[in-house]
């Protein structure tokens, strides 16, 4: 599978997909990290609408919620991320 068809792709719940391209930064490991320590309710809720570039209505029918819990469930899991995110440029 080349790297266009893998970012391409969507998961199913709790699948991330392998890293393409170049190394990631500092920044990107940190964020990475940080993603892989959220309930995978969570990380599937962020990956899903920023990775697959899903709506909040797609998010709900793929996790079995309504719309508006699965708006609050991101809106939880971006603000969870946010707190576990280091602000500082330090590694």
């Amino acid at each position: 599978m080349d790297d266009q068809s893998l970012s391409n792709r969507s998961t199913t719940p709790g699948e991330v997909l392998p890293a393409v391209g170049p190394p990631a930064s500092a920044h990107e490991e940190q964020l990475l990290a940080v993603l892989d320590g959220l309930p995978e309710s969570f990380r599937d809720a962020i990956l899903w609408r920023h990775r697959d570039r899903l709506s909040y209505e797609q998010i709900a029918v793929r996790a079995g919620l309504s719309a508006e819990a699965a708006r609050q469930l991101y809106r939880q899991a971006i603000a969870l991320l946010a707190r576990d995110l280091p602000l500082t440029d330090e590694p």
